[in-house]
């Protein structure tokens, strides 16, 4: 089974589609589990699997209008990198060092003391730090 992942919505449509698929889930998800006597959780991802989902997609699915990937090509000047990193603001210690959650990360170029340290990182499983300073 996949893992479940949250899905932002930022239009009043998705949210209207968002509600309705909550509605279903709690009306008919539930009085169907409990309808078929479901009570472990091998059994509900049995009752998913064989009988939900089989009804959700041939009841609520929509084909789409125009099956062609609507998703524009990456262009050169985009830098994933730097676009899904996670940027904070931090003040450089006297000692040339920055906090960052528990732990005080040396500064990669020091020379004055009060920069701010830009710290980016790609990713929830990067190795490590970049750090970028700035005069601010």
């Amino acid at each position: 089974m996949p893992e479940c992942v949250v899905i932002e919505t930022h239009s009043p449509q998705a949210k209207g589609r968002v509600e309705r698929g909550f509605l279903t889930a709690q009306d008919r998800l539930m009085k169907g589990m409990r309808v078929a006597g479901v009570t472990t959780l091998e059994q509900v991802n049995q009752y998913l699997e064989t009988e939900f989902l089989p009804w959700v997609n041939a009841t609520l699915a929509v084909v789409p209008a125009n099956a062609d990937d609507a998703h524009r090509p990456l262009e050169k000047h985009h830098d994933l990198a730097a676009i899904l990193s996670y940027v904070e603001k931090r003040q450089v210690n006297n000692d040339y060092t920055f906090p960052l959650g528990r732990e005080d990360l040396p500064d990669r170029a020091p020379g004055r003391l009060h920069w701010t340290a830009r710290c980016l990182r790609a990713g929830r499983e990067a190795a490590g730090w970049f750090c970028r300073c700035a005069i601010p």
